[in-house]
């Protein structure tokens, strides 16, 4: 901690009045507790990514971190000088942590070294099982993937992203020669996004008498491209005698050069290669330019523009979520599976997806049907490519289950998708109820309970989850969309798990046993007390549930003392455009305490037969700080939620 003591006491940093007063108790050095060592392999690994540039592994094995330290170095091109490039490795206690080059996500570098994580991850034997962010601090965690061992691993696997990296841009990163995205996104945006729906329209334009100020500007529109015309046939002419002449300096060459063997004919030297001649570049010089041109010949073939008429329209936002869903079943069809996306900064406000070459899909699948639920805040239910039957079924779900009700019976529908708006904004409750009995606030839980019987009712239209993306990342209409594909597998019962503030759970469903195994998981792997465990009666609309509360907090990057980590919001929130300037994370293993929590509530529960189906943040608000400085953040983290 002598290291924040020392940011914190930087002249830039100390002269902010929301430091001046901040002092680091006595106690402070003894507030932090290791994590609990294992007793058994869990058979699940966590990696997390974490701003300014850093991965955390919890419970990896060493072929698991030696993936990840593997693409670092080939990243960094680091294998022997791995000091000299700032790789810093720390091990403690079944975490490593990656030290990396700040800023690094914010790129599109940091990208392919993500895709580089997952392809070696994977050669390793393991596969994505979901992924969240399960943080409410901001600045900090960017994504945390739970991987578990591969019954039957890709043996060459590739990883691809996609990206928006602009409101007008799709771009593709990380992916090989043979890239499979650039006609499947060109095809899907000249499928969706058609000219004679919204924005400028290809149509015959009606006889109208054109005025003198008209005709002058077509006159001189004309003269101009005549103009150009004219220009460009000259430097043709030129270009001409140019080549004429180097032809005649040929012919005039000395005899003896036609007695040379052909191997020692010199080609040519052009004018500009004389020209530059004394000025020649090194040749790491040469290759560095090489891989500058190539990078930027790769993002140009790899880049598509989009229509902001069409985007900017009224309903603009659902052509970019039917462009989405299409490329998404495209790629699938040629056996690219969306494995997880991420909010990096390099993907603005849309979380960036992420696609693997899984040879273990087979033909038939991918002309099974997808399907999408999109859920936008704060009260919006947009259904894509369902039909009448499941309509019909997530319908009859909302009637039922959301007590307020629906705006209209009738849904709108706009470009084949049709959109319900529900009464009392479900998706932007607050984390409690105040007037909520019992010792502490309640829990709003009715909103998790409604996604959860969606995911039942899509089940019993024999669809499930595919994978969620969310779009407009921590925006007052952040979109959730819940992707489905055809499946067989069928379930009866929904369990979920919502995490609450920074050191809650809310358990909704389940039985005894569920309740009892989340409870040793709780007392087993985290450090400190149990504070609160006890059953939420019924109330109002709200359903009941069993909830959870611990001392400190898993749900939250903390480093030990409320006043500092105060403290250190506000001055990353005021200092923040001096980018040399960046606090150490915290000491402390609560972090990766509250990860290995994760870990083992999915496995324990998945014992019990529970499949997570995916993990989203459907309702949280921004919640705003008592001092203005400091960055809003959201009230829960996210809600894991599972079928069986």
């Amino acid at each position: 901690m002598e290291n924040v003591r020392q940011m914190l006491n930087r002249p830039e940093v100390r002269n902010l009045n929301c430091i001046r007063d901040v002092k680091f108790p006595v106690n402070y050095s003894l507030q932090a507790v290791e994590m609990k060592p294992t007793e058994e392999d869990p058979g699940l690994v966590s990696l997390t990514i974490r701003i300014p540039g850093e991965v955390r592994v919890v419970h990896g094995s060493e072929d698991v971190f030696g993936a990840v330290k593997e693409a670092v170095k080939k990243h960094i091109n680091a294998a022997e000088e791995a000091e000299n490039e700032g790789l810093t490795i720390q091990e403690k206690q079944g975490a490593w942590v990656i030290q990396l080059e700040k800023g690094i996500f914010s790129k599109k570098q940091g990208v392919e070294l993500l895709c580089q994580i997952m392809e070696n991850v994977t050669k390793a034997g393991y596969d994505m099982l979901t992924s969240s962010r399960f943080s409410t601090t901001p600045g900090f965690e960017l994504r945390t993937w739970i991987l578990k061992k591969a019954a039957t691993p890709i043996e060459s696997p590739q990883v691809m992203a996609l990206a928006f990296p602009a409101a007008d841009k799709v771009c593709v990163v990380g992916a090989k020669e043979d890239n499979p995205a650039n006609p499947v996104v060109q095809a899907a945006i000249e499928k969706v996004m058609k000219p004679s729906e919204t924005g400028p329209k290809d149509i015959e334009e009606p006889d109208v008498k054109v005025t003198e100020p008209e005709k002058k500007e077509e006159t001189k529109e004309a003269e101009e491209e005549e103009k150009e015309k004219e220009v460009a046939e000259e430097k043709k002419d030129e270009d001409k005698k140019e080549n004429d002449n180097e032809e005649d300096k040929q012919e005039v060459e000395p005899d003896n050069k036609d007695e040379k063997s052909n191997d020692d004919i010199e080609p040519p030297v052009k004018v500009e290669e004389v020209a530059n001649q004394d000025n020649k570049p090194q040749e790491g010089d040469n290759d560095a330019k090489a891989d500058t041109e190539k990078e930027s010949s790769d993002e140009k073939v790899n880049e598509f523009k989009l229509d902001m008429n069409q985007l900017n329209a009224e309903n603009g936002k659902i052509l970019r979520s039917k462009l989405l869903l299409e490329v998404l079943h495209q790629l699938f069809c040629r056996q690219w599976k969306l494995i997880c996306s991420s909010h990096v900064p390099f993907g603005g406000d849309h979380e960036v997806m992420f696609f693997i070459q899984d040879t273990r899909i087979l033909p038939g699948l991918g002309q099974d049907h997808f399907a999408m639920l999109e859920i936008e805040k704060p009260d919006m239910v947009r259904l894509y490519g369902l039909n009448e039957d499941m309509e019909g079924k997530i319908k009859t779900v909302m009637q039922e289950h959301w007590m307020p009700g629906l705006d209209s019976k009738d849904p709108e529908e706009v470009h084949e998708v049709k959109s319900y708006k529900l009464l009392e904004e479900p998706w932007n409750q607050s984390c409690v109820i105040k007037d909520g009995s019992g010792p502490m606030p309640r829990l709003v839980v009715s909103p998790q309970i409604l996604v959860a019987k969606f995911l039942l009712a899509m089940n019993k239209a024999e669809m499930n989850v595919y994978e969620s993306i969310t779009l407009d990342v921590g925006k007052t209409d952040q979109k959730t969309l819940v992707i489905f594909r055809q499946s067989n597998v069928g379930y009866t019962q929904e369990l979920t798990l919502k995490l609450a503030g920074v050191n809650r759970i809310g358990v909704l469903g389940g039985t005894e046993a569920d309740i009892e195994a989340i409870r040793k998981c709780l007392q087993s792997r985290w450090p400190y007390p149990l504070t609160h465990d006890y059953k939420v009666e019924k109330e109002g609309n709200e359903e009941e549930f069993w909830q959870f509360k611990v001392k400190r907090y898993p749900w939250a990057v903390s480093y030990g003392n409320k006043h500092i980590d105060r403290a250190i919001e506000t001055a990353q929130s005021l200092i923040q455009q001096h980018h040399e300037i960046t606090f150490p994370p915290p000491q402390n293993m609560d972090a990766e305490s509250g990860k290995s929590i994760l870990v083992y509530l999915i496995k324990e529960l998945s014992d019990l037969g529970w499949r997570v189906q995916f993990c989203g943040d459907i309702s949280s608000q921004n919640v705003a700080q008592k001092r203005p400085p400091i960055p809003e953040r959201p009230s829960d983290p996210v809600s894991l939620y599972f079928l069986k």
